[in-house]
């Protein structure tokens, strides 16, 4: 596209970075949204994917992050995509 992708610039310069998606997602599938106002959301742009199980994958990705990380506690690994 004629210029760097910030995240990507990102992952290459740090010590550690994770990088994944979600097939059938879109923006507003990583919020709430979907849950309380499907309407709403679809006009702000869902994917296909099931919002409560995108959500819920989400929320256990980030748990076993800052388990890991913050806490010390497990091992932390991440798919390429889900």
């Amino acid at each position: 596209m004629g210029y760097n992708y910030t995240n990507n610039v990102i992952l290459d310069n740090a010590v550690t970075g994770y990088s994944t998606y979600f097939m059938g997602s879109e923006h507003m599938n990583f919020t709430d949204l979907p849950l309380f106002s499907p309407f709403l959301a679809k006009m702000l742009g869902t994917g296909s994917v099931d919002p409560k199980r995108c959500i819920d994958q989400v929320n256990e990705i980030v748990v076993d992050f800052m388990d890991c990380y913050l806490k010390g506690e497990g091992s932390f690994s991440i798919e390429e995509c889900y």
